[in-house]
């Protein structure tokens, strides 16, 4: 009896031997299946996050673009300072002054939504992100370099403008490159403290951002021949000088890294339209 009982355990305790492996094996293999699942889940969240990242980016540059448009736009309260006067548009510059006195005229392109007032402060950073009422733009304003004078009398001013993509600021320049544009649109006009003047387009170019032709300011900006010359040699569309006009090149962003397209505008300063 006690030899069949020491048997029966002992076969007992071989068939619990031989099971165990399989116990581990199992073990081994959920242990498997909870760093496979883990890893899904690790991936499908990244997924999730990555794509909701992506939508946040597109609302935002949808939202930008907006904001950057209506900003950019001609303010409502701007508009109270243009008025018709016997046929002709007329821009209260002292009025629109008392609201930021940096504000030293107006400029309009035909055929193009340029119709905004200039500005200028002592540097040249300042308006690239602040509009005419000194609020933050991201848009900033139309302005004048700090070195010119302030009464466009230098034989040559440089405008700058914001480059974008809504046709507000200096956007509508890059229209200036087709050769149907530029030969159907030559005309402007240029308010100022002392007068209004009819603006014509003689030139557009794309230069380099460190073309001392175009930016050494303080250098050529009495130096009328030297800058016609440049633009006569240099200009993709051209059209005669008038030797006795001041020059205002309106310079923006072109597309490419360092590069800059500037459109050449010129005015008789002794045949304002209207005198102040």
């Amino acid at each position: 009896m006690e030899a069949a009982k020491s048997e029966a355990v002992s076969e007992a305790e071989k068939a619990q031997a031989k099971a165990s492996p399989k116990k581990v094996a199992s073990k081994k293999t959920s242990a498997g299946e909870k760093v496979v699942d883990a890893a899904n889940f690790i991936i499908d969240w990244a997924c999730i996050i990555f794509f909701l990242l992506i939508l946040m980016f597109s609302l935002y540059a949808i939202y930008d673009s907006v904001k950057v448009y209506h900003e950019a736009g001609l303010p409502e309260e701007a508009k109270q300072y243009i008025s018709e006067e016997d046929g002709e548009r007329y821009i209260d510059l002292e009025g629109l002054r008392q609201k930021n006195p940096d504000i030293i005229g107006w400029l309009t392109l035909e055929g193009t939504t340029i119709d905004y007032p200039i500005l200028q402060t002592n540097n040249n950073q300042y308006y690239l992100s602040h509009n005419y009422l000194k609020e933050y733009a991201y848009s900033g304003s139309i302005y004048v370099d700090w070195q010119n004078s302030n009464d466009f009398s230098d034989d040559y001013t440089l405008v700058y403008g914001h480059n974008t993509n809504n046709e507000v600021m200096f956007g509508p320049l890059k229209d200036y490159n087709n050769d149907k544009f530029f030969n159907e649109h030559t005309t402007g006009k240029l308010y100022t403290l002392h007068g209004t003047y009819n603006l014509t387009v003689n030139a557009e170019l794309v230069t380099d951002k460190d073309d001392d032709n175009v930016y050494d300011v303080g250098s050529i900006k009495n130096k009328g021949d030297t800058v016609r010359s440049y633009i006569k040699e240099k200009a993709l569309h051209y059209r005669d000088m008038d030797p006795e006009y001041k020059i205002l090149a309106l310079s923006t962003c072109q597309g490419q890294a360092n590069m800059r397209q500037v459109v050449y505008v010129s005015f008789d300063p002794n045949n304002p339209i209207k005198k102040k």
